[in-house]
């Protein structure tokens, strides 16, 4: 009976401890889960800098395009009425076709700081997360892991003090009963 008890005992012991460990790896295997969530993340931010520098870039071509056509419209407008094309309505025309489009360009150029700099702390951000994950993952292990062999020890033991306790010479034990006899002493003490 008392090596079944053992066994059970044991059993249980090297179970929880199992099952300690498993709980460990499984939230390791989340927290790896997240970081590489993160990379991706940071990944994809870093592909729509480049996506954003693409817009940029064409914005600022169309905005050159606008640019050229609204000063050849101006031109063949003075043209058709008469007028010189160096004469002081061309030129406050021409001043405030460069205006609109240094207007422009100063916004595109501004827009892409905006994004980009959002863009480089999402990296930033996503770069820091990953590698909290991953140590979190390292830790959740070794926490794992201790836990396991702490369970594991604690049922063995467990076992171990209630096998020596059962088992070893006792000689108030008789019968399987815990007998004390009562020393008495007529010395008052």
């Amino acid at each position: 009976m008392a090596a079944l008890t053992a066994a059970l005992v044991i059993a249980q012991g090297v179970a929880q401890g199992a099952m300690a460990y498993a709980q460990g790896r499984q939230q390791a295997a989340v927290y790896q889960a997240q970081a590489q969530q993160e990379e991706a993340n940071a990944r994809i931010a870093e592909r729509n800098r480049g996506t954003a520098a693409d817009e940029a870039a064409r914005s600022q071509e169309q905005a050159r395009q606008r640019y050229a056509l609204t000063q050849g419209q101006n031109v063949s407008q003075l043209a058709a009425g008469g007028l010189d094309s160096s004469s002081g309505l061309a030129s406050a025309l021409g001043r405030a076709n460069m205006s609109a489009y240094n207007t422009d360009t100063m916004t595109i150029n501004q827009n892409l700081g905006w994004k980009d700099t959002d863009l480089r702390q999402q990296i930033a951000n996503s770069e820091a997360n990953a590698k909290n994950y991953r140590q979190a993952a390292k830790s959740t292990r070794r926490t794992g892991l201790l836990n396991g062999v702490l369970t594991t020890a604690s049922g063995l033991v467990g076992l171990g003090g209630a096998s020596r306790a059962s088992t070893a010479y006792n000689p108030y034990n008789q019968y399987g009963t815990f007998y004390q006899p009562t020393y008495s002493s007529n010395y008052g003490w």
